[in-house]
């Protein structure tokens, strides 16, 4: 197996995770209506979230350009990355909306999932 491509398998489950983790902080948030302190919680969430993406798009916009995976394109991968960067500070924020973040998630897990399942098929790792 390619080591990149266990390195870019790695990564997008960690991603999956945290996209779940953002949104678990959105749904206690929305619960509580309390807005997170920004410079003790927000940002070095994000920053953190944000470092994590960078780094997985650049491994999977190289991976689509290499495999031309069915389905996805690397226009996919680079909104799943802002996608997850703007969720990540959106999450800790009561008046956010809850259909249109909902929808971002979906939109990044969709991503995310199609990536993964067509890395995994062509590893034999499923």
């Amino acid at each position: 197996m390619n080591s990149t491509h266990a390195i870019l398998v790695t990564a997008t489950e960690e991603l999956l995770k945290l996209t779940d983790q953002i949104e678990a902080i959105f749904d206690e948030v929305k619960a509580d209506k309390q807005e997170r302190d920004f410079f003790e919680e927000v940002r070095p969430f994000a920053e953190s979230a944000q470092n994590l993406s960078d780094k997985w798009v650049e491994m999977a916009k190289e991976y689509v350009m290499l495999e031309k995976p069915k389905h996805i394109y690397r226009e996919q991968i680079e909104q799943a990355g802002e996608l997850v960067s703007t969720c990540s500070v959106q999450a800790f924020f009561p008046s956010t909306s809850l259909k249109r973040f909902k929808n971002q998630l979906q939109s990044i897990r969709y991503t995310l999932e199609g990536l993964l399942t067509h890395l995994k098929d062509n590893l034999h790792l499923s």
